[in-house]
């Protein structure tokens, strides 16, 4: 018995002594803290390119959220724009029709309508002025068929040539925009 747990014994030495062989040999196989940068350069690459994908598609979402907002900016400000014409476009008829009121009333008025007439058309004015609206100057400017429409000449005019002498209607423009030309008569030759 004593020849059996010798052997016995001698085995699981022998199998300690493998299992330590082991042991060593995969610490000095595995990387360790100290490694070359060659065994470690593949993971950390790998890392580097992800997080730069990932900023590329952060930084091109703000820009495409950037582009979204001003577009969206711009989409509100033109349909205002185009609103406010329109409706501008539907008032200048109003507009043309109190003005001929006023030039049309008596002056002696005891009643005081054609002050009241007065008070709501500069009260008018003053909404469109507001919302951007102005008159195109006429009399005295040269003549421009983007501002103007010409519908008379006036032979033999003090005026130089080209130059409007007088304003049949009014023209109206909105920021800028003529939504109206004016109707005037140009000095010719």
């Amino acid at each position: 018995m004593t020849h059996k747990k010798h052997a016995d014994s001698n085995e699981e030495l022998k199998h300690k002594q493998a299992i330590n062989a082991e042991t060593e040999t995969v610490n000095t196989t595995a990387p360790s803290d100290s490694a070359t940068p060659e065994a470690t350069s593949e993971p950390v690459a790998t890392i580097e390119s992800v997080k730069a994908e990932l900023m590329d598609r952060v930084l091109r979402l703000q820009a495409d959220f950037d582009n979204y907002r001003r577009r969206t900016r711009q989409e509100q400000s033109e349909l205002g724009a185009f609103v406010t014409q329109n409706l501008v476009k539907e008032l200048l008829p109003v507009v043309d029709n109190l003005e001929r009121a006023l030039t049309s009333r008596p002056t002696e008025d005891p009643s005081g309508f054609g002050a009241g007439v007065e008070m709501i058309s500069r009260q008018l004015y003053g909404v469109l002025e507001k919302q951007g609206v102005g008159v195109v100057e006429t009399v005295g400017a040269m003549f421009d068929p983007a501002k103007h429409e010409a519908i008379l000449t006036e032979e033999g005019s003090d005026q130089p040539e080209g130059t409007v002498v007088e304003e049949l209607q009014k023209g109206y423009a909105v920021g800028g925009k003529v939504i109206r030309p004016a109707l005037v008569k140009v000095a010719g030759k």
